[in-house]
C-alpha cells in the first residue's frame, strides 16, 4: 500500500508551488476520493481533526523537514487516476478556496466533535471520510 508522503510527491511533482496545507488538503481530497470510487484507501496514514482542517501528522512531519519530493512510487491506473483528477479538479483552487471548501464540508462535523477545545488529536476514520464524502457526492450529483 502507499504511502501518503508517496502521494504528496507526487502531487507536488504534478503542480509546483503548493504550500504545506494545499498539499494537505490534496492529499486528503486524494484519499477521500479513492475511498469513495473504489471502498479501498489510497495510503494507510490517517488524518487528524484540526481547528484549520484535516491534517495528517506524518506529512505535517514530512513537510516540516522540507524533504525533497521525489516521484518514485508506482501507483496503479487507477490510483494516478484518482490523484490526476483531484489535482486537475481541486489544484485549481486558490489556497483560500480550497481551505475553505475543505472546511465548509467538515465544519459542522469538527463542531458536534468540539476539536477547538480537544487536547488530543481526534482521528479522522477511513469509514467517516468514505461516507461523508459519499453523501456529498450524491447532494452535488456528481462522481468524487
Amino acid at each position: 500500500m502507499n504511502s501518503i508522503i508517496d502521494v504528496a510527491s507526487y502531487i507536488m511533482w504534478r503542480k509546483e508551488n503548493l504550500n504545506d496545507r494545499d498539499i494537505q488538503r490534496l492529499c486528503f481530497y486524494s484519499q477521500a476520493a479513492f475511498l469513495v470510487q473504489t471502498g479501498k484507501p489510497l495510503f494507510r496514514e490517517d488524518f487528524v481533526a484540526w481547528k484549520t482542517g484535516p491534517v495528517c501528522l506524518e506529512l505535517r512531519s514530512f513537510l516540516s523537514n522540507k524533504e525533497e519530493a521525489s516521484n518514485g512510487a508506482s501507483f496503479s491506473f487507477e490510483e494516478q487516476a484518482c490523484i490526476e483528477d483531484v489535482v486537475a479538479q481541486y489544484g485549481r483552487l486558490s489556497s483560500f478556496e480550497l481551505s475553505q471548501r475543505c472546511l465548509s464540508e467538515m465544519l459542522d462535523i469538527f463542531q458536534d466533535w468540539n476539536i477547538v477545545n480537544r487536547k488530543k488529536p481526534f482521528i479522522i476514520s477511513k469509514k467517516f471520510i468514505r461516507k461523508r464524502y459519499t453523501e456529498i457526492s450524491k447532494r452535488r450529483n456528481q462522481v468524487f
